[in-house]
């Protein structure tokens, strides 16, 4: 057999292997930027709702059980501070649906909270 008829034979079986393997290295390498992508979303959302003063100081009328007043206060005011707390969920869920934050890692991020109220 000659030189040109084996190369001939194993060149399609090389640029398969290889065209397999870039498609194996482009799912990874989407994988991982998207897996990164969500949690960065992940941090800002949590940094948002734990640490913006306007949004904490809602969490905190909306979580503690012992000042009614302070919710019937945000809601019969239709203040602009709920509008933005409610507003900031409704962000959640447009992120998820657009598959920019897992739902493990809302999950993760509000049963925080859940196990939070539940203690105090």
């Amino acid at each position: 057999m000659h030189l040109s008829a084996i190369i001939k034979d194993w060149v399609p079986i090389l640029a398969f292997v290889a065209g397999a393997s870039s498609v194996i290295q482009a799912t990874r390498t989407y994988r991982l930027s998207t897996r990164l992508e969500q949690a960065r979303w992940t941090v800002r959302m949590y940094e948002k709702f734990y640490e913006q003063p306007d949004l904490k100081k809602t969490r905190e009328a909306l979580d503690c059980e012992s000042n009614p007043e302070s919710v019937k206060e945000l809601v019969e005011g239709q203040s602009p501070t709920l509008t933005d707390y409610l507003n900031f969920f409704e962000l959640l869920a447009i992120l998820h649906n657009a598959k920019q934050m897992s739902r493990s890692n809302l999950e993760a991020m509000f049963g925080l909270i859940a196990s939070r109220n539940r203690r105090a």
